[in-house]
């Protein structure tokens, strides 16, 4: 009985702690001059746990995933820094737990923390050398919102080799060059995060960065069957005049931009408020900063 007081004692604490997060959390999102309290370092975590440390993993991974829930949509960089810890924290905790990195780099990567995102999927990598995932996630997240096609390819290519990796990753490897092959090996990495996602407010922006990703195909297959409608002699001056085109992923209409490209009517008024608000940029900022 003495032995398992300790446990009892932590397990405890630990629920206590918990409840005080949530009570001082909604404290201060009452209040925005106040910030989030970031957590002690991984290492002091790690002997305060007292040996209990996939214990305590398992209430920060809680803590972590409620309160992404919240602050996802609308992160600012002090909710990245406090998520970024609560995650590393957890992996230090318990570094052979392949949950944190598979979703927590995800986590971190929708909150445009994509710099941590990457971090956390290198650790991931360092701790499970065997799962290919984490260097495929690197590698996406370098096409996706860094440009890096070069650093893509490269962690791709890592992906591909580890023994028991999907068969579909070398095929990637071996076409992410091509502008063609990148996106479709991205639109299919992301349907099955989506289908290995059990946070809803992960799965609404996976799905998000997946529409605009099939919109983005389906334009440029739709400019190349305009193409090859001209070179038949036939001009068609909009999209009714394609033919049946399929249903827009980003849920409005297909529309002849001024621009001369058929495109999304959600994409198109987008940019037209981009453009609107340079243009009001332009006229308000002093000379002098220009």
């Amino acid at each position: 009985m003495s032995r398992l007081l300790p446990g009892v004692v932590l397990v405890i604490a630990g629920l206590v702690a918990h409840q005080a997060h949530r009570y001082s959390d909604a404290v201060r999102f009452s209040d925005t001059s106040l910030e989030r309290v970031f957590l002690p370092s991984a290492e002091a975590l790690k002997i305060a746990s007292m040996g209990y440390h996939t214990i305590t993993a398992d209430l920060f991974w809680v803590r972590s995933v409620l309160t992404f829930s919240e602050l996802y949509e609308d992160s600012s960089d002090e909710d990245v820094r406090w998520l970024d810890a609560m995650l590393t924290s957890v992996a230090t905790l318990d570094p052979s737990w392949r949950t944190v990195y598979f979703h927590g780099g995800g986590m971190l990567r929708v909150c445009n923390a994509i710099e941590q995102s990457d971090a956390l999927f290198l650790r991931g990598m360092e701790n499970l050398p065997e799962e290919p995932y984490f260097p495929f996630s690197i590698g996406m997240n370098a096409y996706l919102y860094r440009g890096d096609r070069a650093r893509a390819a490269e962690y791709l290519a890592i992906a591909a080799k580890i023994p028991g990796a999907p068969p579909w990753y070398a095929a990637a490897a071996a076409g992410f060059l091509d502008e063609d092959g990148g996106r479709q090996a991205a639109i299919r990495y992301l349907k099955e995060q989506i289908e290995g996602a059990s946070d809803p407010s992960l799965v609404r922006a996976l799905t998000r960065k997946l529409n605009l990703l099939l919109h983005d195909d389906l334009v440029e297959r739709i400019a190349d069957h305009r193409a090859s409608l001209r070179a038949r002699g036939e001009d068609p001056t909009g999209p009714e005049l394609l033919g049946s085109l399929p249903p827009d992923p980003m849920g409005g209409a297909w529309l002849l931009s001024p621009d001369g490209v058929v495109r999304s009517s959600v994409i198109d008024e987008q940019m037209a408020s981009k453009a609107r608000a340079d243009e009001r940029w332009m006229l308000t900022v002093p000379w002098s900063r220009l």
